[in-house]
């Protein structure tokens, strides 16, 4: 995002388990090759923990000096902008989608 930085209001407890199940995860998909470019974290049913762990693992590679690009695509009940507190404009993807915005308007 043209060295800009996004600093998140993270108020959740340290889970050691939790983290380190992350770092795993993020230590799996490297030893997958250095020519991943995607992964997306899908399900049949809400609230089974798809944007928690995207995010956990987006915010990992980012610690590691990787560039990391979350999208929400959830349309009807995004989570992320309210559940870390982001604050700013933010444009979503349904306003792209809809020639609302472009995405030289960033």
């Amino acid at each position: 995002m043209d060295g800009r930085t996004l600093i998140l209001n993270l108020d959740m407890e340290d889970d050691y388990a939790y983290d380190e199940a992350i770092r795993t995860l993020r230590t799996n998909i490297q030893f997958c090759g250095s020519n991943i470019r995607l992964i997306m974290f899908t399900s049949a049913m809400p609230d089974e923990g798809k944007s928690e762990v995207s995010f956990a693992l987006a915010q990992s590679l980012a610690q590691i000096g990787r560039k990391t690009l979350v999208l929400d695509a959830d349309i009807r009940k995004s989570v992320l902008t309210e559940r870390y507190q982001i604050k700013g404009r933010i444009s979503g993807l349904s306003q792209y989608l809809s020639g609302q915005r472009a995405m030289e308007d960033r």
